[in-house]
């Protein structure tokens, strides 16, 4: 984490660590010719490439280190660490490629977030078009922001997303295995910037944000042997403050936007009855015969949930015990599925007057005593016969 942004630094060796260079060089060339059995266990995306002297000719070898013995590992992992240490702030960086995220700002129900690719070193630079990562292979354009005094944080993933300005700056398709791919070529002392359409992976307080970059992608480095390929690096400095003067989501469009993508997130994370959720938020319950509670019910994060045996549906017929039904997330508990009588209306969804208090030995809150009414961003209507502890709750469709 001391450097940031990805290049190639050129020095000159102490004539002791040129020895020390030759000597891994040797054991390395050994154990890629040999190729002894080993029980070293490294990441298998850590590889080495070198080439050996073999019957009066140079050979090429590459391979994984986790394919070398101890030995070879801990020899070759000392001399690179040492040479980071000693050479890296000495020597002349001839690619030198960094990422910063240039702005972040609202529009209409999205936020256009702004970031830069740029080439500081002496060679040209291409690299695929962040559009065509894949997060499966483990590309990355990750973007987040911290704001200042702690409380919040901005994230979202650009890798696959469209780029709205791509026609800013000159592509080059190229086909491999049968996908075409667009790349750019960033020349010497030049800046490519994208600009995307995103929204953040979750609920962002208001306030002022530092944003930063992780970039997890393939470059191609032209006139400069040992350089490029797959490349892992974080921004060379943070951006300046951005204020956003709203939390997100606070328009009903982003609510409902947010909770539908936080059900769909969510989906598959169910909790039988009786075990703890794994999110804050209102739960529904769900049979496998597609009966959904009537009502949803809050829990916090780690909360048990309840037994399904006094939960009724929307038509007022109990859950069966078998095949035992699930809870799943269904809304925020930042918005209220309830509202009394002559108040605006919290969320869009189904409503209905209900009584509160138990009736018929039940579980349920509140017991059903007019008609179904859908609401809209209104006030529910005062009932004709006011009774104190009457209000309106959602049914089954929220959000």
């Amino acid at each position: 984490m001391k450097y940031r942004g990805v290049g190639l630094v050129e020095a000159q060796l102490s004539p002791g660590d040129f020895e020390r260079a030759k000597e891994v060089h040797d054991e390395l060339c050994k154990a890629a010719i040999a190729k002894p059995e080993t029980d070293t266990e490294t990441d298998p995306e850590m590889t080495y490439s070198l080439r050996c002297m073999q019957d009066g000719k140079l050979v090429a070898y590459h391979g994984q280190l986790r394919d070398l013995t101890k030995k070879e590992w801990f020899l070759s992992g000392k001399f690179h660490q040492d040479m980071l240490a000693n050479y890296a702030d000495k020597g002349r960086s001839i690619v030198k490629f960094d990422v910063r995220v240039s702005d972040v700002h609202r529009e209409k129900d999205k936020f256009a977030v702004t970031v830069a690719f740029v080439n500081s070193g002496q060679y040209p630079i291409q690299m695929s078009t962040p559009d065509n990562w894949d997060r499966l292979w483990g590309q990355r354009l990750d973007i987040g922001g911290f704001r200042a005094g702690g409380g919040g944080e901005w994230r979202a993933d650009l890798a696959g997303q469209p780029i709205i300005n791509k026609s800013d700056y000159p592509v080059e398709t190229v086909t491999t295995m049968g996908k075409s791919i667009t790349t750019v070529r960033i020349p010497p002392g030049e800046t490519v910037t994208y600009k995307f359409l995103a929204v953040p992976a979750d609920k962002v307080p208001k306030g002022q944000y530092k944003f930063g970059a992780v970039v997890y992608a393939s470059i191609t480095v032209t006139g400069v042997n040992g350089a490029g390929g797959t490349v892992n690096f974080i921004d060379d400095e943070e951006s300046a403050p951005i204020t956003f003067d709203n939390d997100f989501p606070s328009t009903p469009d982003e609510w409902k936007a947010y909770e539908a993508r936080q059900r769909a997130k969510l989906s598959k994370h169910v909790s039988p009855p009786g075990n703890a959720v794994a999110e804050d938020g209102y739960y529904r319950l769900i049979s496998e015969t597609g009966q959904r509670s009537r009502w949803v019910y809050p829990f916090n994060k780690g909360a048990q949930t309840h037994q399904s045996e006094r939960i009724y549906d929307s038509k007022g017929e109990p859950f069966p015990l078998r095949p035992q039904p699930v809870w799943q997330w269904e809304a925020d508990l930042a918005r209220s599925t309830l509202c009394s009588p002559g108040e605006p209306c919290p969320r869009d969804a189904r409503w209905a007057g209900c009584t509160s208090g138990y009736r018929f030995n039940t579980a349920d809150e509140y017991v059903i005593h007019k008609k179904r009414a859908r609401s809209r961003r209104v006030k529910s209507r005062r009932p004709s016969s006011p009774l104190v502890s009457e209000r309106f709750r959602t049914l089954p469709g929220i959000g």
